[in-house]
């Protein structure tokens, strides 16, 4: 993968995490509504491709970490009976 492509696969997925948290910081998102976890997942998963890309190890694991908590967030608010 070229360098430009990576940069902006890390750039949008900067700007996916970061849209997440400055809803949430704005109270226009819950953090533990779907909107704000899939900004979350689909932010990890680019910063895991990313990373993975360039060989960083430990951006890699803090990514794999991201989009797990992230999914097993998604998975237990569709799963919650709705009230």
């Amino acid at each position: 993968m070229s360098d430009t492509a990576n940069q902006v696969i890390q750039i949008l997925g900067a700007l996916a995490i970061l849209a997440g948290f400055g809803t949430s910081q704005a109270r226009v998102l819950d953090q533990k509504s779907v909107p704000y976890l899939l900004l979350n997942l689909v932010g990890g998963l680019l910063l895991f491709v990313a990373a993975l890309n360039e060989g960083q190890r430990g951006f890699v694991m803090l990514e794999v970490a991201w989009v797990g908590v992230s999914a097993w967030g998604i998975f237990g608010r569709l799963k919650a009976p709705a009230t």
